[in-house]
């Protein structure tokens, strides 16, 4: 409360108190100020001391109105002077917070409690937290999770979005900001959520034991925040309240990428501001902390997340009632997928790299293809048998006796058979291919899944194509002719 107001609001009290008959004692104890000031006030004018008009900067004048505008928005000063600079105010500082100093002058301030701040020395620790807010995407208010990863020595944050808040949404997002570091820290403080703490209770605490699977695939030690004791996270917690008011506040995305790409530069941008505590910024102080960082393990960390799939020949992975195209290296092999960030569908190899990544569905029934997945095959193969043929003859003119047989063995559906083992030449190539061919007609089978089960035990995929998991050949019922079986008996005689 400025010094004008102060006087004014006793002048009344002071002045009020005499009329009703008080002492001057009386009125000095009552409204506790000293007796002189009562005395002055009581043998001083008799019209209240009027409020002196302060001159504002002509700088400042232009922006009143965005300045009272945001402070009703319950922008912070830091937020609104950002704002009006980058409209082109020029002015000083003290003007301006003189002006808002009147904006806000009736407003409660909170006081905050002492503490000691603890500090570690380089890659000692990391903390991590997260909170949700209402963000408007598309015009639309809709909950996004944001989590908080930062390393407390250099103060460098990484920011993860979700539209999610499980435990598979936890780890990934510690697992994107390992990454985006390059190296993990000795330790890593929580707070007791249930993701990371089964028993909170000092006299009964015991770990989530999937996050201890987690730590462990890490190797970092887990520690858990004291109980009611917020401070001791204060690194990633205050950057939250930073966030909410130089990010959240005011500003409208057009859908979730585009809230994940904003929420992406403007964490670049606090690596390049000058910490008020450390005196650099949290990048050229993260260069201490690099070379103590720990190593990455080579692959990641899927748990319960991880749900394994086939994919088609058609290249197709089922989730959820929606179909999703993958590489067509990879048709009619074992992947795996998750959930990412509570949009996203990433498929993984047998090798955990990530082949492929989708927008979720809304609606089941849906069919997501990404036409990349099919650069590199041939030409749809002809569907009319005529033309099948022809297509064979010209691509395998010493095999025309294998065509013939094929024919022969499926009367009604050819067709089909020949259309898939064109398609096979794009994966293995002619030689490969004309090899199986062969080894099949030695079995006396010439179904287009045989010729494919020859070449996935081979294992010959094209070499500019990348590798992938070999699964095993399954049996398949062979058939021979009954003379072959006659000379069987003829040969070994007959068993009763």
């Amino acid at each position: 409360m400025g010094k004008e107001v102060f006087c004014m609001q006793y002048w009344l009290e002071i002045r009020t108190l005499a009329g009703a008959g008080l002492s001057r004692r009386a009125i000095a104890r009552q409204l506790r100020v000293s007796r002189n000031t009562v005395r002055q006030v009581l043998s001083g004018k008799p019209s209240p001391p009027q409020k002196k008009p302060r001159h504002l900067s002509r700088l400042l004048l232009p922006f009143h109105g965005e300045v009272l505008k945001m402070a009703e928005k319950g922008l912070i000063g830091t937020r609104i002077l950002h704002e009006i600079r980058a409209q082109g105010y020029t002015g000083g500082m003290t003007a301006f917070y003189r002006f808002l100093g009147e904006v806000k002058q009736s407003l409660p301030r909170k006081r905050e409690k002492a503490t000691v701040r603890f500090e570690t020395p380089p890659g000692h620790q990391a903390q991590f937290d997260w909170s949700p807010y209402r963000v408007p995407l598309g015009g639309v208010l809709t909950k996004v999770v944001v989590f908080d990863l930062i390393y407390a020595y250099s103060r460098r944050k990484f920011y993860w979005p979700s539209l999610v808040e499980t435990q598979a949404a936890v780890f990934e997002a510690i697992e994107r900001g390992f990454a985006h570091f390059g190296g993990t820290c000795a330790e890593l403080l929580v707070d007791n959520a249930r993701v990371f703490v089964k028993d909170a209770r000092p006299e009964h605490f015991e770990w989530n034991p999937r996050f201890l699977d987690f730590c462990k695939h890490y190797e970092i030690l887990p520690r858990a925040c004291p109980r009611r004791r917020g401070q001791t996270k204060g690194k990633v917690e205050r950057p939250f309240y930073y966030l909410e008011q130089h990010f959240i506040k005011g500003n409208q995305f057009l859908d979730f990428e585009d809230f994940a790409r904003h929420l992406a530069e403007f964490g670049a941008g606090l690596d390049d501001q000058l910490h008020h505590t450390t005196k650099v910024t949290p990048r050229e102080r993260f260069e201490e902390e690099r070379v103590a960082l720990g190593a990455l393990p080579p692959g990641s960390f899927f748990g319960a997340a991880q749900l394994f799939r086939k994919v088609s020949w058609d290249c197709m992975v089922s989730f959820d009632g929606s179909k999703y195209s993958v590489p067509f290296p990879f048709a009619g092999k074992e992947i795996s997928v998750k959930v990412s960030q509570g949009v996203f569908l990433e498929i993984y190899s047998g090798k955990g790299e990530r082949i492929a990544s989708h927008r979720l569905a809304h609606q089941k029934g849906s069919v997501t293809i990404e036409q990349s997945h099919y650069e590199g095959l041939r030409k749809q193969a002809p569907h009319t048998l005529a033309n099948l043929k022809r297509a064979f003859s010209e691509e395998f003119p010493e095999d025309l006796l294998f065509l013939e047989k094929l024919l022969a063995q499926y009367k009604w559906n050819g067709h089909h058979h020949l259309r898939a083992l064109l398609e096979l030449v794009s994966l293995y190539g002619k030689e490969d291919l004309r090899a199986a061919l062969a080894a099949a007609m030695t079995y006396n089978t010439f179904s287009s899944s045989f010729v494919r089960g020859i070449l996935e035990r081979q294992g010959r995929l094209k070499e500019e194509l990348p590798l992938a998991t070999v699964v095993p050949v399954p049996r398949f019922k062979l058939k021979r002719s009954l003379a072959e079986y006659g000379q069987l008996l003829l040969g070994e005689g007959r068993v009763d």
